[in-house]
């Protein structure tokens, strides 16, 4: 895909680019690739000729969360920096090596100035700096029991210090009591990045018919989740009521002009934690008053039985 007419070139060179394993069977690979920061997006190639190079990748600059410079431990002679950005309603991680530690300063600045709005995240103090880069801290969104010496349990809600996280699907953690060990690294979410996924009732994409026959197995009256919407970064709210007999009613979580979330326009709400929190005391034209969310999620499966058996693979 071509640039743009109206699309400027901020920044281009090579760096290496660590496989983003969208799917957990991938192998974790390494490769060089030429990069293209424009004033929209940051594109990868395979090589730097113009007129033989094939495009990779590309990221949007709107939809970056942060930039942020990362500690590894033994570096290979590498200045490694991530770029966390949404896509799809999923968040990723863009895991980037730079030769040298001014590429490195120069490309964090780079990216920040083309994302403008883009905040720095904790561990994301610019390299190079006197100051010490803060420390990562994830949420813990699912319980994991540790199956191996070395692994680290996890408990629901609380927060860990990330210490390494070179691999893609372990990640070596510290808890609050300073215990260390590696964690399965899609049970737990970057603390800044949690949004609603810290809610119960949040099922993120369950699926219409999902999400309909967990709530008649729960039988419930007031009983809801709210799910992604199939139209990308709207919200639905599913609500299972017995009146006048038992089935599944579906609402959109609608936005006004002023950023406000609402099911019903009398009653607004600045939040959509806000907004289900209205509507567990007022039925604001609602079958039902929500009352109770369905059981825990379902935990991922995992890349492996622990972070030394990634061959295998499991449900919890």
């Amino acid at each position: 895909m071509a640039l743009h007419t109206d699309e400027e070139v901020l920044k281009q060179g090579f760096m290496t680019k660590r496989s983003q394993n969208k799917k957990i069977y991938t192998p974790v690979n390494r490769k060089q690739r030429w990069f293209v920061l424009t004033n929209r997006h940051l594109i990868y190639y395979d090589t730097d000729n113009e007129e033989k190079r094939r495009e990779r990748g590309r990221v949007i600059l709107e939809n970056v969360v942060y930039v942020e410079g990362t500690q590894i431990v033994n570096p290979v002679d590498e200045y490694p920096f991530q770029v966390g950005y949404q896509e799809s309603g999923q968040d990723y991680t863009l895991c980037l090596f730079a030769s040298r530690e001014l590429d490195r300063i120069e490309w964090i600045l780079a990216l920040r100035k083309g994302a403008q709005s883009t905040p720095i995240m904790p561990g994301g103090a610019i390299p190079g700096q006197d100051q010490a880069l803060r420390p990562k801290i994830v949420v813990a969104l699912y319980n994991y029991a540790a199956m191996e010496t070395g692994d680290l349990s996890l408990k629901k809600n609380a927060e860990y210090e990330v210490i390494d996280n070179s691999q893609e699907h372990w990640w070596k953690v510290r808890d609050s009591q300073g215990n260390v060990g590696f964690i399965p690294s899609n049970y737990v979410r970057q603390k800044e990045l949690i949004g609603l996924q810290q809610y119960d009732w949040y099922v993120n994409d369950m699926s219409r018919q999902r999400s309909e026959s967990l709530l008649k197995q729960e039988d419930k009256e007031g009983c809801f989740v709210v799910r992604n919407s199939s139209t990308k970064g709207l919200y639905t709210l599913s609500l299972y009521t017995k009146v006048p007999h038992p089935h599944v009613k579906h609402y959109h979580i609608k936005k006004n002009s002023r950023g406000e979330f609402y099911l019903s326009e009398k009653h607004c709400c600045s939040s959509i934690p806000d907004l289900i929190n209205y509507h567990k005391h007022n039925s604001g034209g609602l079958a039902s008053r929500l009352k109770t969310s369905p059981c825990d999620r379902q935990a991922p499966a995992t890349a492996g039985l622990s972070h030394g058996k990634n061959m295998l693979f499991c449900v919890h």
